[in-house]
């Protein structure tokens, strides 16, 4: 009985609630992000992407894609796992299994809600300010192809994409180009024209 309660206490311990409503492991969240920065400090986004699909899997202690409110989640994540996470739900959007359905009408994906992004206002950030919401917008701008438009809604911690912008992309091809290189040390807005001229993306 005592071994049990000591279990009982330790999950306890782990888990947080991100967002009213929502309770998460947050160490395995975390672990979860720090190997996904590993794979993308590297500049291995097909592994990075590839491994995050693979957790989602079994979602039920992440709270990271919030089906309840066409959300996704971003607390705890840093830049890197955060474009990570945008990735997999805008690749999730395109197939018609997140805020989008299929319809056979058309032959193609027919995105029916908003997307909204949590991002949180920055009060763990230094000085106050919000480091993720301006840094998933910029992204939203260049890494899909054509850009996504995004704005600010609820306080400023969440980012909105516009059903419309959504199906605009979808329609136009759901291009996306992860492999756009950053200057970590000197500067995260560091985009290689270079490496979008060779056509590698997704």
């Amino acid at each position: 009985m005592r071994r049990i309660l000591k279990n009982q206490v330790k999950n306890v311990n782990t888990i947080r609630q991100f967002t009213p409503g929502v309770v998460v492991d947050e160490q395995r969240r975390n672990r979860l992000f720090r190997r996904i920065r590993d794979f993308e400090t590297r500049g291995l986004y097909e592994e990075s992407d590839a491994f995050f699909a693979s957790q989602m899997e079994d979602v039920s202690d992440l709270g990271i894609v919030r089906n309840d409110r066409n959300a996704i989640d971003l607390h705890g994540c840093d830049r890197l796992s955060a474009e990570c996470v945008l990735r997999y739900t805008l690749r999730g959007i395109a197939r018609g299994d997140f805020i989008s359905t299929y319809s056979r009408k058309l032959d193609s994906t027919v995105v029916t809600r908003d997307l909204h992004i949590i991002t949180g206002i920055g009060r763990h950030s230094q000085n106050g300010k919000s480091v993720l919401r301006p840094h998933m917008s910029w992204y939203l701008l260049n890494a899909p192809d054509p850009p996504l438009a995004s704005h600010v809604i609820q306080d400023g911690g969440i980012l909105m994409v516009p059903s419309s912008e959504l199906q605009r992309w979808v329609w136009k091809g759901a291009n996306l180009d992860p492999w756009m290189d950053r200057d970590v040390d000197n500067g995260w807005h560091v985009y290689s024209q270079q490496r979008r001229s060779t056509g590698r993306g997704s």
